[in-house]
């Protein structure tokens, strides 16, 4: 065995649509018999599945009168490189019994990621019954923070309290102490839902004094239920897990209410008269089934029915999509491929999320 390349259990999910009427069988058939030879005789499907290693495939379809849709995952025991080609081979698949066909692989999941990130959390609990040099407290801390980056989703933090802190350092000191109900501020571009999802939370913004700036513009958003500042105004990622605790129980009630103007300002990005332009836009044209194009100053560059947006090219003017719709997956992908300056679309319903643009409802602003 390669030692840089070790075996392991992926899950290759894929979706595949067919331009006629299939089975299961007729579908597991074809990429058997369509992929042989095309990598090595090592990674043909029979071959995998009489060694073992193709552990189980599951395949779900629905049939119309004109086409088959469906998706399929794969669980194998192979390298992450062979797992990779062996899935790339899929899409090379481009007819079914004669059938014209698209399969597209979604993603390769690593069944050991859970595993891994268990133990990562479990670590940094343990580490405070350890006595070791810094060097391997500092070697420990680098793979924690692997994990705070990965858990920077606020709706992963279950508890009923969220704690705010300003540095990334500041976080993972309050990891290393047992406090996994963190989250840090520093550079971070938070969405609507985000802010939507702490207002229903009860927060608790812990910071230095001197940093006290911090609390005046985060309450003309949110509600901070609690402040609280680092004793003798010391870095939160110095202090010790008693002066974290003592500060942490002894809370400044703070019971300022953001106003709608507020809120709409700030999460939106705009000053207040753009803001009401793009309200208007929406307002204007909210019943019907068009899309529309709008430059940095909220004005329309372009409108059509949507239905026609995947033939419009997005240029660098382009700053904001109205979508008086629901946003499906076909067009988020158009807009991310080609996006150039785009920073939110406004949208009637969607249930997809991006990582480079901001998405807002209608019900979200309304």
């Amino acid at each position: 065995m390669n030692k840089n390349n070790e075996y392991n259990k992926y899950i290759i999910f894929g979706e595949f649509i067919v331009y006629g009427i299939i089975n299961k069988e007729d579908f597991i058939n074809s990429i058997f018999r369509e992929t042989k030879g095309l990598i090595s005789k090592e990674l043909n499907f029979d071959n995998l599945k009489k060694e073992g290693k193709i552990k189980n495939l599951k395949i779900n379809l629905k049939n119309n009168s004109k086409e088959t849709k469906g998706n399929f995952k794969i669980k194998v025991n192979l390298s992450k490189v062979e797992t990779s080609m062996l899935a790339a081979s899929l899409e090379t698949v481009k007819k079914i019994k004669g059938l014209k066909t698209n399969i597209s692989i979604r993603k390769i999941e690593d069944l050991n990621t859970e595993k891994k990130n268990y133990i990562l959390k479990r670590a940094s609990v343990l580490l405070n019954s350890i006595e070791e040099s810094g060097e391997y407290i500092k070697s420990t801390f680098e793979k924690i923070n692997n994990l705070l980056e990965s858990k920077q989703n606020i709706k992963k933090i279950k508890s009923d309290e969220i704690i705010l802190v300003k540095r990334k350092e500041d976080a993972l000191n309050l990891l290393k102490n047992g406090f996994d109900n963190v989250f840090y501020l520093d550079n971070k571009k938070l969405k609507i839902k985000d802010y939507l999802y702490l207002s229903k939370k009860i927060l608790i913004l812990f910071i230095k004094q001197s940093d006290k700036r911090i609390l005046n513009k985060l309450r003309k958003i949110i509600d901070i239920d609690y402040f609280v500042f680092s004793p003798n105004n010391k870095e939160i990622f110095n202090l010790n897990k008693k002066e974290l605790e003592k500060a942490l129980i002894i809370k400044n009630i703070n019971t300022i209410k953001p106003s709608k103007k507020d809120i709409l300002t700030y999460l939106l990005g705009f000053e207040q008269n753009t803001n009401k332009k793009i309200l208007k836009i929406i307002d204007e044209n909210i019943r019907k089934d068009i899309f529309l194009v709008l430059d940095k100053k909220s004005n329309i560059r372009f409108k059509d029915k949507i239905e026609n947006f995947s033939k419009y090219r997005i240029t660098e003017k382009d700053r904001y999509l109205i979508f008086n719709g629901k946003l499906e997956k076909k067009y988020l992908r158009i807009i991310e491929k080609n996006n150039i300056n785009i920073e939110k679309i406004f949208c009637r319903s969607t249930d997809l999320n991006s990582n480079d643009i901001d998405i807002i409802t209608f019900r979200e602003i309304f």
